[in-house]
């Protein structure tokens, strides 16, 4: 048996002159002369039950017996580290005694035992348990008080150290420290612990006002649904789930350290709920009464299926929250909430913060409030305003209104014919077909054509006007005896003249049709304003998709820092970038520069997945037993212009310009543009001339190893010109891909 164990104490028994009553006032013997002094006495009351008196001890022993503490401090002085109330202390024990005591339960009944005593010698008095076999009156229910009857014996008696572990009942239903599940009918796994969740009043006995759970979940993720009454409830550490299922009474709820969720899902009337950074109140109606959950230390708050109103505009902290149905209203505060509103016609007001919406199901009505915040309206035609900050707003299913307001937003109009109205500052428009986009051009900071989307409204219709799409309409125009479309830029232009993009039609030979309305206060824009950078349509090309840590990229959109997957050292971040715009009138003056389309599929085993603009000098990875009979390597870096004798890889001589996009890391690379493996930028010698003064003097400042013309090694092995067409060439006259596995 162990020296460490749970006692009661029983408090500093004084008599009627209010001086201390010491039941071993004589050392020199092992008596406790005066144990009769508390005969008659009472320890514990209604007000102040013993069962909330339990208190953890372990005993020391510092001489004399080797087996108990000694009732003669002539002896040995042995100690008791113990809590009293206010702290663990360490008590030198002076004397023990046995009683026949009655105990009284919190349920109003009665017991007889034999109770061990003892007392410090600054008289603090302890009920202790047996060293034995247990005591089975002391764990058969929570214990009110205990009332000492006669003196069993206190005569030659020593305190033996090690105590038996026994589960007294408190009125805490305890946890483990595992993950618990404390729901109806749990019988607490302690020491002959009895203490248990009955699905309704947990401690029966109306009488003695105990008809309510208490539960002390400890550690572990652990969920706890302790039913009717006026429940208490302390989930304790880790991530616990506290279930108000059978919320019936006005509950005390703390949910300790984690992340811990109030759960009302199960509830079907309205509920109102405070919040504000992990406290307030959770009101739902039972029957003709209402019956609140007061709580602290909470996370995530979910209610039912009712109406439910959940006021969070105090909340200054991060919190998470899930209305279920039923047309619920919220309104959030200054700290970055995450928001489900469930099914149901919802109104949600965010408030401050960097706030996650998702309205749900329903005709929703959203305000993000201030800052950056997220807003998805799921289906149903809702209703949704950014506010101010850099906002992401999705409409998902129906018909949607999207607001940017003030901020450089995203806006999603997904399916449905949508509106969307970006507000101040440049934003981001992804629309679908049937959509309007009612203020285009508005916030714009920054001109059109000088190569940078960043500083004006930009829609992308890359996926509808592009290369591929072009043939199909061209094929449509040659036949119907009309001139066809050059470029992807001079088709979207001229779609606009009317007023509306609506040429991607069956009519046009196309599987389905796409339209859409751009307009700025009402009227359709010049199709002058529909340019690279605010359309994207027009190596890497500045529209090839790069493989990053957030999914396909534009290489246009790139950045320094940004994360992008490499083939052999995973992912990188960018450590300089550079872009080339060249315009109709350069291309046409310096030829050699025109870029190079690989078609969609061209190198093999379906890549590139899109079709591919690259620079004529651009290293493509070629893998094949062919390179590596050549090379003596089964992978080589070929430039594109080198390859254009393979079926399917030209110089695109229709495009009236191009961005080119140059970004460098550490170490040379193998990248993916499009699925395709290729390189990042190169700083051999050449590579170097090639990217103009004041490029070469950014380069040079971020890595200035390279001043002495050395470069840093290349990932694979770069062909030569006359071995690379030596290269396309065997590919040919084999037939075989420039990709084989």
């Amino acid at each position: 048996m162990p020296t460490t164990f749970n006692w009661i104490f029983l408090g500093i028994p004084r008599n009627a002159a209010n001086q201390i009553v010491q039941i071993d006032p004589q050392e020199g013997d092992a008596d406790s002369e005066n144990a009769s002094l508390l005969v008659g006495a009472r320890f514990g009351s209604a007000g102040s039950p013993l069962f909330n008196a339990v208190r953890p001890a372990t005993t020391i022993n510092n001489g004399g017996s080797a087996t108990g503490l000694d009732t003669d401090n002539t002896v040995s002085d042995d100690q008791i580290e113990t809590d009293t109330g206010s702290g663990t202390r360490r008590l030198t024990f002076d004397g023990v005694a046995q009683y026949g005591a009655t105990v009284t339960y919190a349920d109003g009944t009665t017991a007889t035992l034999s109770a061990v005593v003892a007392q410090a010698t600054t008289g603090e008095l302890f009920l202790a348990p047996p060293p034995n076999t247990p005591e089975s009156v002391l764990v058969a229910k929570p214990i009110l008080f205990v009332t000492i009857n006669s003196v069993r014996d206190d005569t030659g008696l020593n305190m033996i150290a090690d105590r038996q572990i026994i589960g007294w009942d408190n009125g805490y239903v305890e946890g483990t420290a595992g993950a618990d599940s404390i729901v109806a009918g749990f019988v607490e796994p302690v020491a002959g612990g009895s203490d248990q969740i009955d699905g309704g009043d947990g401690l029966s006995g109306a009488a003695n006002g105990w008809n309510d759970d208490r539960v002390r979940a400890g550690a572990g993720n652990d969920t706890i649904n302790a039913g009717a009454g006026n429940d208490v409830i302390d989930a304790g550490a880790d991530n616990d789930l506290i279930l108000l299922t059978g919320l019936s009474g006005n509950d005390t709820i703390t949910g300790g350290t984690g992340s811990d969720t109030l759960d009302g899902a199960g509830l079907t009337g309205a509920a109102t709920v405070t919040f504000a950074n992990g406290s307030g109140t959770f009101a739902a109606a039972t029957g003709t009464a209402t019956s609140t959950a007061t709580f602290t230390t909470i996370e995530t708050v979910v209610t039912g299926s009712g109406a439910d109103t959940i006021n969070a505009a105090g909340n200054a902290a991060g919190a998470r929250f899930a209305s279920g149905d039923g047309a619920d209203l919220f309104t959030g505060g200054a700290g970055a909430e995450t928001v489900d509103g469930g099914g149901g016609a919802d109104r949600i007001s965010a408030g401050g913060g960097r706030d996650s919406i998702t309205a749900g199901t329903g005709n929703d009505t959203v305000d993000g409030g201030a800052d950056a915040d997220t807003i998805d309206g799921g289906a149903g035609d809702d209703r949704l305003e950014g506010g101010a900050g850099d906002d992401t707003l999705f409409g998902a299913e129906g018909d949607d209104r999207l607001s940017g307001g003030q901020g450089s937003d995203v806006l999603n109009g997904d399916a449905g014919a949508d509106t969307l109205t970006g507000g101040a500052d440049n934003d981001r428009f992804v629309a679908g077909s049937g959509d309007l986009i009612a203020d285009f051009g508005s916030g714009n900071s920054g001109g059109i054509n000088d190569g940078n989307p960043a500083n004006n409204d930009v829609v992308d219709l890359t996926a509808h006007y592009n290369a591929s799409n072009m043939a199909i309409i061209n094929a449509s125009r040659v036949a119907a005896g009309l001139r066809p479309y050059s470029t992807p830029l001079g088709w979207l232009r001229a779609d606009q003249d009317d007023g509306r993009l609506n040429s991607i039609a069956a009519a046009n030979g196309f599987g389905s049709s796409f339209t859409l309305t751009i307009q700025n206060r009402g009227a359709a824009i010049e199709s002058a304003l529909l340019a690279t950078d605010t359309t994207g349509v027009i190596c890497f090309g500045a529209d090839a998709l790069i493989d990053t840590a957030n999914g396909q990229t534009r290489a246009g959109d790139l950045r320094v820092g940004t994360a992008v997957r490499t083939r052999d050292a995973g992912l990188q971040p960018i450590r300089w970038i550079g872009r080339r715009r060249l315009s109709h009138t350069d291309l046409a003056t310096h030829p050699h520069l025109r870029p190079i389309r690989i078609r969609r599929r061209a190198l093999g085993r379906g890549l590139p997945a899109d079709d591919l603009i690259v620079s004529p000098q651009h290293r493509i990875l070629v893998r094949s037993r062919i390179a590596q009979r050549i090379f003596d390597s089964a992978e080589v870096l070929v430039a594109a212009k080198q390859l254009c004798q393979i079926d399917g890889i030209d110089v695109a001589r229709d495009l009236d310009g191009v961005t080119y996009v140059h970004f460098m890391f550490d170490a040379h690379q193998i990248v993916f543009a499009n699925g395709a493996e290729t390189e990042s930028l190169h700083t051999g010698h050449e590579a170097l001339k090639s990217v103009g003064p004041v490029a070469l003097g950014e380069i040079l400042a971020i890595f200035p190893e390279l001043r002495g013309g050395g470069g840093h090694p290349a990932a694979r092995t770069l062909s030569s010109g006359r071995m690379a067409r030596k290269l396309a060439v065997r590919h040919v006259q084999n037939n075989r891909p420039l990709v084989e596995t």
